[in-house]
């Protein structure tokens, strides 16, 4: 069984009616689950993805590379992850290492060293789309 971590966050407290924290959890859970991935921790983030500093963010980076072996990542979907590409080098590193592979839920869309142009491609529009939105706001 591959080891898992699992990402949830929320901008901001009020942003906790729409989608919730828990509600993101049952649903990548159930993906793990499906999956036979091990869930070895859970990082629940209260922050914003464009904002400064990340400190639970950088937490989770640091617990990856800390990881003897590569661990699955398991987002519901990019802007879970990422509103900008601000955190794509890190994140394209630690796959390159065969640290990382990330699981994007809701696109279907699992990305490792060995990922496909169309794989990457479908990764950077998410992240696109995600800086379009924060951007119209």
């Amino acid at each position: 069984m591959k080891q898992a971590i699992v990402l949830v966050r929320v901008s901001s407290k009020d942003q906790e009616d729409g989608y919730s924290l828990e509600a993101q959890l049952a649903n990548l859970q159930t993906y793990a689950g499906r999956k036979d991935l091990e869930i070895i921790q859970v990082f629940r983030i209260i922050e914003s993805s464009t904002k400064g500093h990340r400190p639970e963010f950088e937490r989770m980076i640091d617990f990856i590379r800390q990881q003897p072996q590569r661990v699955a990542l398991i987002v519901d979907c990019v802007d879970r992850l990422q509103r900008s590409f601000t955190h794509t080098p890190i994140l394209d590193e630690l796959m390159r290492q065969d640290k990382l592979e990330i699981h994007f839920v809701r696109e279907g869309n699992v990305l490792d060293k060995d990922a496909t142009s169309s794989q990457k491609l479908m990764w950077n529009m998410g992240v696109v789309m995600a800086q379009s939105y924060t951007d119209s706001l």
